[in-house]
């Protein structure tokens, strides 16, 4: 899994303790995300407000991808929302897929024939 971080405010946030955390994060579905893009920015400029977004992209294995975006008055906040959204998000991905392929093996379990000895 390999975590990248992008920020135009560099000197607010430590950018390597940001990707750190994301990788700790995200440890338990890492054989199954291939790439995770970070991106902080302030949304209005100096204007104050709930204006602070880290948008964290993540791309699964199997080529699907998803988006999760947090708003909120302090950057640490908006890291913090972002990623458990992402480990929300990747948890319901990354299960549903196991419970598809769960039924397609069922499916192709029941569709063989039964040996005759078993009759």
């Amino acid at each position: 899994m390999q975590v990248s971080v992008f920020s135009k405010s560099a000197s607010k946030v430590s950018l390597p303790s940001i990707k750190q955390r994301f990788e700790e994060g995200l440890e338990r579905y890492a054989s199954l995300v291939d790439n995770v893009l970070v991106r902080l920015r302030d949304e209005n400029g100096p204007r104050g407000g709930r204006d602070q977004a880290c948008l964290v992209q993540v791309s699964l294995r199997n080529g699907q991808t998803f988006v999760v975006k947090e708003l909120s008055e302090s950057v640490a906040t908006a890291i913090g929302g972002a990623l458990t959204r992402a480990k929300r998000v990747a948890g319901e991905r990354i299960n549903a897929l196991a419970k598809k392929r769960r039924r397609q093996e069922s499916a192709r379990r029941s569709a063989e024939p039964i040996p005759e000895q078993a009759i």
